[in-house]
């Protein structure tokens, strides 16, 4: 069992904020009246992520550049490709962002690299100062 409870409950007793750090209480029990299983469109997901990768890199890119005007085109293309309900038009879109991403882009390939290319570590952190307050 680990020590961390990442949810904090809101029910009738208010937000309990220090069930971070305490084992659930075993005595409260709760029903389930309602579960759904949801398979996601992995199509759509993956448009999702190659619309979310050009509209970043349009913003990021300097505002007279081509690229960053390619990717404000293209973003409008792939909005005006895609049709509620239909689902060949996200493979359509997905065709419009690879204009833009290259056609490689779904390919494990390219995100593994081979020996002599170079790999770019991100790595995030938090700076918690334990003495405020």
């Amino acid at each position: 069992m680990f020590g961390c409870h990442p949810e904090a409950p809101v029910n009738s007793e208010g937000i309990d904020l220090s069930s971070f750090t305490k084992l659930p209480d075993p005595s409260k029990t709760f029903k389930l009246e309602l579960a759904e299983i949801r398979v996601p469109n992995m199509d759509a997901r993956r448009l999702y992520w190659d619309f979310l990768m050009i509209q970043e890199l349009a913003l990021t890119l300097p505002d007279n550049s081509w690229e960053a005007q390619q990717g404000f085109r293209i973003g409008n293309d792939i909005i005006n490709t895609v049709k509620r309900g239909d689902h060949q038009s996200i493979l359509e879109a997905r065709k419009v962002a690879q204009n833009m991403l290259g056609k490689l882009s779904d390919k494990l390939d390219v995100w593994q690299g081979g020996e002599d290319d170079t790999i770019i570590w991100a790595i995030g952190h938090c700076h918690i100062d334990t003495a405020w307050l």
